[in-house]
C-alpha cells in the first residue's frame, strides 16, 4: 500500500471516530477497533463497520460499561491501527522477536530512534 493510500485510510478512520464521538448524541463507540472493522472502498475512503448494541440493555452507557467500551478504548485501537498501517505488520506477527506485542515493538523502535538521533534533547 502506498504512503498516500495509507495516509488517506488513516485520516478517514480518524474522521469517522471524530464524527461518532463528537457529533452523535449520545456518542457512539466502536469497541474492539481493528482492521476487520475498517472497510476501504474503491476510492480509498475508509468506513467503520459498527455492530448492533447488545440486546437487553436500555442505554448505550450500560452497554459501554458492560463491555468496557469507551472513547479511550477506541483511541487505543486507532493507535494500533496506525502502527499496523505504518509497519504493514499484524499485531500477531512472529517477527517481533523478543517483543511480546506490536505495542512493545513500536515503543522499542520509538525509544531507539530517539536515542540514535538525539531527539530527546
Amino acid at each position: 500500500m502506498s504512503w498516500e493510500r495509507r495516509q488517506k485510510v488513516a485520516i478517514g478512520i480518524a474522521r469517522a471516530l471524530k464524527y461518532l464521538h463528537c457529533s452523535c448524541s449520545p456518542s457512539i463507540f466502536v469497541g474492539d477497533l481493528s482492521p476487520r472493522k475498517v472497510i476501504v472502498d474503491g476510492k480509498d475512503e475508509a468506513r467503520l463497520r459498527l455492530s448492533l448494541p447488545t440486546m437487553g440493555f436500555t442505554s448505550s452507557k450500560e452497554i459501554s460499561e458492560y463491555k468496557g467500551i469507551s472513547e479511550k478504548s477506541d483511541i487505543y485501537g486507532f493507535g494500533l491501527l496506525l502502527i499496523e498501517l505504518l509497519t504493514g505488520r499484524n499485531p500477531t506477527d512472529a517477527e517481533f522477536g523478543k517483543r511480546e506485542s506490536i505495542v512493545d515493538w513500536a515503543q522499542y523502535c520509538y525509544s531507539d530512534a530517539i536515542w540514535r538521533h538525539g531527539l530527546n534533547q
